[in-house]
């Protein structure tokens, strides 16, 4: 089994638990569910990068945030997408990818750590979670009890991120240096990476619920 190969999925060249679907009409379920992770991903880069060419619009906007915790992720997400499908036959040694995930999380940890007292918490946390999230997902290594763990959290984070954005649009409060519009767009933003990870998740620990 090569190195890029994930248990239980079908991919190139790599054993799979999967059982085959005979007499299906069009592409497999499972890869329909690859193909709308891509576009989600795909999403996710077109807001994100929106909201860096118009960063002087947004209030207290920091680059780094949305690189490391979105654009990048999404881009991993589109990697192992199409890996998956088996349009690309590698994307390099996966632990090139645990270890610059790890690394995005212990950043976030960092500076959580280091601005404790006047960052935005639960933001921060949001981004550590999902790069270890992905850290996991990329080692292959998957274990129900964590899997379960990332989906109750990730509905967590829909469920309270539609709560605030619900009381924020009920405020109103928004000034001439920031446009609502582009607040929006990144809580869209934030919630398709949620449902998407949710999605890839369940693909590569439950394959066979799509097959």
């Amino acid at each position: 089994m090569k190195a890029e190969c994930m248990p239980g999925m079908v991919m190139p060249g790599c054993a799979s638990s999967v059982p085959s679907s005979r007499a299906q009409i069009g592409p497999p379920v499972i890869e329909l569910a690859l193909i709308l992770v891509i576009i989600l991903s795909a999403y996710v880069l077109f807001i994100f990068t929106l909201r860096y060419i118009q960063r002087g619009h947004i209030a207290s906007y920091h680059a780094l945030p949305d690189l490391l915790g979105h654009t990048v992720h999404a881009l991993g997400m589109i990697g192992m997408a199409l890996l998956m499908i088996g349009t690309l036959t590698s994307i390099g040694p996966l632990v090139a990818y645990i270890i610059a995930f790890s690394l995005f999380a212990v950043i976030f940890l960092v500076r959580i750590i280091v601005r404790w007292s006047s960052c935005d918490r639960r933001s921060e946390l949001w981004h550590l979670f999902i790069n270890a999230s992905m850290a996991y997902m990329f080692s292959a290594t998957n274990v129900a009890a964590i899997t379960i763990s990332c989906l109750v959290l990730y509905l967590a984070f829909i469920a309270g991120t539609l709560r605030q954005s619900r009381r924020t649009s009920q405020n109103g409060v928004s000034s001439r240096d920031d446009r609502p519009s582009l607040r929006v767009l990144g809580t869209n933003g934030d919630l398709t990476i949620a449902f998407s990870m949710m999605l890839m998740l369940t693909l590569t620990q439950w394959p066979q619920l799509f097959g």
